[in-house]
């Protein structure tokens, strides 16, 4: 019995992982920020709401662990960046106002030391290292 609670926790920390990897391309493509201040700096995802299921701590940990790789924003001062996705680097610009992934803008806000990010019913909360 022991086994197939480990096995169901296995597959559903998978599940979480491919519907994580998911919304982030989706993000991507859909991006369009609206920011202010320095928001130059490393993140790291560490909240993601998709629908009315929100995953956070433990869950994005276990995601990491099995994926082997995480989910990380990088912003630097010349206007450049990158969105690695478990191991994925999407090169991308941006300004005070908008973020671009392959020329595509897609939504942020700022608050403190978070960035998030909110497109079409999923929400990822970045947050400064």
């Amino acid at each position: 019995m022991e086994n197939e609670q480990k096995s169901t926790n296995k597959n559903l920390i998978i599940g979480i992982g491919v519907v994580a990897v998911i919304a982030v391309v989706a993000i991507l493509f859909l991006f369009v920020f609206k920011g202010n201040g320095d928001v130059t700096g490393s993140y790291k995802l560490v909240e993601m709401t998709q629908g009315s299921t929100t995953y956070s701590g433990s869950q994005l940990d276990a995601m990491e662990s099995i994926m082997g790789k995480s989910v990380g924003l990088e912003l630097k001062a010349d206007k450049t960046g990158t969105l690695e996705v478990f191991g994925s680097k999407i090169n991308i610009t941006y300004d005070d106002k908008n973020m671009y992934a392959k020329g595509d803008p897609c939504p942020y806000t700022v608050n403190g030391n978070k960035i998030t990010l909110e497109q079409e019913g999923t929400k990822m909360v970045f947050e400064k290292k």
